[in-house]
């Protein structure tokens, strides 16, 4: 695996590797497209509230067995909230070019043990079953 500044990251029920972002600064503040995986820890209450959609749609519609893709998944954070926090969730696609960020997924699909529920991919092109 790829060699750069780690950090373990708690977010909703899940823990993942990051890139440690106070390695990649600019002015100030760190600047997650400088890291060589995309993190954005600002974007946490996005992805809550995201779960929170999804789960209130699978509530009201009662349908289960759903598939989310997310095809530029950087760290794979919210693919591995999805498969986690969303009931009624049966399948995630993950998906990023970077091989880094592929080998990232990876690994933070196995130490949350959703390797049955998470696919992932890494190109420019998913095929759907």
């Amino acid at each position: 695996m790829s060699s750069y500044p780690r950090m373990e990251v708690r977010e909703g029920l899940v823990s993942i590797i990051a890139p440690d972002l106070s390695k990649y600064i600019v002015g100030n503040r760190p600047e997650p497209a400088h890291a060589p995986v995309f993190y954005n820890p600002r974007m946490e209450v996005n992805r809550s509230l995201s779960i929170a959609v999804v789960n209130g749609y699978i509530s009201y519609t009662g349908k289960v067995g759903i598939t989310a893709c997310e095809p530029l998944s950087g760290t794979g954070i919210r693919a591995v909230r999805y498969a986690r926090e969303v009931n009624g969730i049966s399948r995630v696609i993950a998906n990023d070019i970077s091989e880094k960020a592929y080998e990232l997924i990876k690994l933070n699909i196995d130490r949350n043990g959703l390797n049955d529920i998470i696919n992932v991919h890494r190109t420019m092109q998913i095929t759907y079953y």
